[in-house]
């Protein structure tokens, strides 16, 4: 660093300097489950548009067992669907690359090409936990306190195929959500989708 600021967490790794820049939060807000799928034992949806997006993460967290899917609509643009029971509410927050500071006080610190790589005004996003968990397994403990959100680190369906030959198959598709609350993360099974060679069978998975 040939100038500026570092500064370091109480593990000794770099928080702030003139080469790293954390993600912000650009937004927030909440999606309530309406939308009944059809073919899926009775879950409903709700969607999210985001758009003028640079890499966005999208965190949620919700007291109801929530499963949560993307895809990309166009350039810069995304719809996020959440799969719940009806009534279901998800409090979502987008982080992304911080936007520009129109703040006239506090803390800046830039990267050699003037781009601004920190402000204290931001809202930076904290990681507290990385946790792998197997649905259905008991819940996983977090301290009190905090209000936390989850992002997942896979979206949607697990797949698992098996090919018999002569044209027989199996495989199994499988719709994970996560309940989060102010001490606990769980995850659990919430749709099982089922092929044996070309007969079909899907069924709500409701522990």
């Amino acid at each position: 660093m040939p100038a500026g600021l570092q500064i370091f967490g109480d593990s000794g790794v770099l928080q702030i300097g003139e080469d790293y820049q954390n993600f912000g939060m650009a937004s927030s807000g909440s999606v309530t489950c309406t939308t009944s799928v059809g073919g899926t034992g009775g879950l409903y949806a709700g969607t999210l548009t985001l758009s003028s997006l640079t890499f966005p993460l999208l965190a949620f967290r919700s007291s109801y067992t929530i499963a949560m899917n993307f895809y990309t609509l166009a350039s810069g643009q995304r719809t996020y669907t959440f799969y719940g029971d009806l009534g279901n509410t998800v409090f979502w927050y987008l982080f992304d690359v911080m936007a520009p500071s129109t703040d006239t006080f506090g803390l800046e610190v830039f990267t050699p090409s003037g781009a601004r790589a920190f402000h204290s005004s931001g809202k930076p996003l904290r990681v507290v936990q990385k946790i792998s968990k197997s649905a259905g397994t008991g819940p996983h403990s977090l301290p009190s306190g905090p209000i936390y959100a989850v992002i997942p680190e896979r979206l949607g369906w697990d797949e698992t195929y098996e090919d018999f030959g002569g044209g027989n198959y199996n495989y199994v598709n499988e719709l994970h959500g996560v309940s989060i609350t102010s001490n606990a993360f769980q995850r659990y099974p919430m749709l099982l989708e089922s092929y044996t060679t070309t007969t079909p069978g899907i069924s709500r998975v409701t522990g």
